[in-house]
């Protein structure tokens, strides 16, 4: 509120004493009608003072309190009465001392502001917000100072501090958890790089000795000693598989895994799949049908991967069917919706409603005591589940105990799912991707050949063998025996091991690219390593082929057959 006066009165010249009066009577009038104003609007500021959120004191400049309002009681805990004549010392203590100090340097009207705690008359203490302002009247210098009471804002800044204290805590633990991760799945990685090695290198012998005496490398075989030879090599392959699908299952759980995607007949491919369990099939005396519409053709997918699917599918449905039941596919590409459905059935011994939401576990078998008719690890089902979400689709069941079982397999139809950039794994010889004029010989018209392998039992399988179809066979034990003996041989083909004492292979092949007398050798690398990224690590070391361990000396051979006329001179 403020107060506005206004004269407009104009004095007469001095020697009018009866204007002089007129004047003064006027003014007096005029001063009368002012006071009579200023009466009127005292009540109402009195009222804003009294009823202002904030403590207001009106303080001389030793801090001597002269007058204040009812809010000012309240905070200081005192009656006004009481707070006449005190010293803001008694509440404010050396704070008051600071607050004159400063606020006398500067010119009057300007305002500071102090943070501090106010020291109650009941011994408490709040903290405050203090505004202070000088001012000059008769002469006198009068300070006014407004205190807040900021209880609930320090409050609140406290706990904001403390919950970004524990914030930033928390994130530091989310670092070091997340480093933890990263480290742990780091030597889930190596485990699994680790495992795959020692359980690939073994079992490559036992199936590379097993092919090779099948081959009667090593004489002619009784009867009775081939049944036995081909019995190993189906258990051997059967460990393969199992230790394959557990690393694809690890790949897929670390999102490890990427697709190749191409253009997929999937009706020749799931009838390329059942001609692999036809033999199973007919030993338990099982019919096998295939339907489909044919209305689509071509599907896009990672037709490794699909066959995986129909396969790990029709094993199942093979292995739960009794003697004479059915077994099929049936595709259908016309459900209005442009996908793309693959069903499994067979008449089987079915599964029980309350058990058909766990079958897509890894590791479930639902007769898992150690009395189980059907033999498994539990993985086929959860693999193909997963191979399935990665392409973009889902799987479905409707099983009836006594009945049968239906697996349906929901794929996106002409529309590509959304595929990694990385290279899949390659399970198969793996040739460099830049194309060179090949020179087929003849199996069997020689060669020279340096195998660099320090296992003697995947040595001697592979030497055998090759002896046997008429290569000349050198081989070297590490990696630095390995490069003197390229060096001096200078052989057509080196089959280089990876996993070496000394330098490893990667390091032999790229000492073996860097000489000008090496340079142009045709190396093989040969490795239990089978992650996807183990293969792209030996082409960029500078090997020409790579060949998965276990792997058939028959696909070596090939492989040898096909020396790229640029090479091995």
């Amino acid at each position: 509120m403020q107060i506005v006066t206004q004269r407009n009165l104009q004095r007469p010249d001095c020697d009018d004493s009866n204007g002089e009066y007129t004047y003064l009577a006027a003014e007096n009038a005029q001063l009368k009608r002012e006071l009579e104003n200023i009466t009127r609007q005292l009540p109402h500021l009195r009222q804003l003072i009294e009823y202002a959120a904030d403590a207001l004191i009106l303080h001389d400049d030793q801090g001597v309190i002269v007058d204040c309002n009812q809010r000012c009681a309240e905070m200081f805990a005192s009656p006004r009465e009481d707070l006449y004549e005190q010293n803001l010392t008694h509440f404010l203590g050396n704070l008051t001392h600071i607050m004159l100090e400063r606020v006398g340097q500067l010119p009057a009207g300007v305002r500071e502001k102090f943070i501090g705690s106010l020291l109650r008359d009941d011994h408490t203490s709040i903290p405050v917000e203090i505004h202070i302002t000088a001012f000059q009247t008769n002469g006198r210098r009068l300070h006014v100072s407004s205190l807040r009471d900021i209880s609930d804002r320090m409050k609140s800044e406290n706990a904001l501090r403390e919950t970004q204290t524990k914030l930033s805590h928390t994130n530091v633990e989310l670092c070091r958890a997340n480093e933890r991760l990263e480290h742990l799945a780091s030597m889930k990685d190596q485990f699994l790089a680790n495992m795959s090695h020692e359980l690939r290198t073994p079992l490559n012998a036992v199936l590379g000795l097993s092919e090779a005496l099948m081959e009667d490398i090593y004489g002619p075989l009784t009867p009775k000693q081939r049944e036995s030879l081909q019995t190993i090599q189906q258990s051997g392959q059967h460990l393969l598989d199992l230790i394959n699908d557990i690393l694809d299952l690890s790949k897929i759980q670390a999102d490890r895994m990427s697709l190749d995607i191409v253009d997929v007949d999937l009706d020749s491919l799931s009838q390329q799949v059942m001609r692999l369990v036809r033999s199973q099939a007919s030993a338990r005396r099982l019919r096998l049908h295939f339907s489909s519409d044919g209305a689509m053709g071509m599907i896009k997918g990672d037709a490794k991967r699909l066959k995986q699917i129909v396969l790990n599918l029709l094993s199942n449905a093979v292995k739960f069917t009794p003697e004479g039941g059915e077994v099929g596919v049936d595709i259908h590409y016309r459900d209005g919706d442009d996908m793309v459905r693959l069903a499994v059935w067979d008449t089987g011994i079915g599964i029980p409603a309350d058990q058909q939401n766990l079958i897509f576990e890894p590791f479930v078998q639902l007769d898992g005591d150690l009395a189980r008719q059907h033999a498994g690890t539990g993985l086929g089902l959860s693999l193909a589940a997963r191979l399935s979400e990665m392409h973009g689709g889902r799987m479905e069941i409707d099983s009836t105990p006594g009945r049968g079982s239906r697996f349906t397999v929901i794929l996106p139809g002409p529309r590509a799912p959304h595929a990694s950039q990385a290279t899949a794994e390659i399970d198969r010889p793996a040739l460099a991707a830049h194309d060179r004029p090949s020179t087929e010989r003849t199996p069997g018209t020689g060669g020279k050949v340096l195998i660099v392998e320090d296992n003697a039992a995947n040595v001697t399988h592979v030497r055998d063998y090759l002896q046997n179809r008429g290569y000349h066979v050198v081989t070297a034990g590490n990696g630095l025996d390995g490069i003197e003996a390229a060096t001096q041989l200078l052989p057509d083909v080196v089959l280089m091991d990876i996993q070496m004492p000394g330098i490893d292979g990667f390091e032999a092949i790229v000492r073996l690219r860097r000489d000008r007398r090496t340079e142009k050798l045709y190396i093989v690398a040969l490795t239990a390593l089978a992650m996807a990224e183990d293969r792209a690590r030996c082409l960029e070391a500078g090997a020409d082929a790579y060949l998965s361990k276990p792997f058939s000396l028959k696909e070596l051979e090939i492989l040898i057959t096909k020396i790229p006329a640029t090479r091995g001179t």
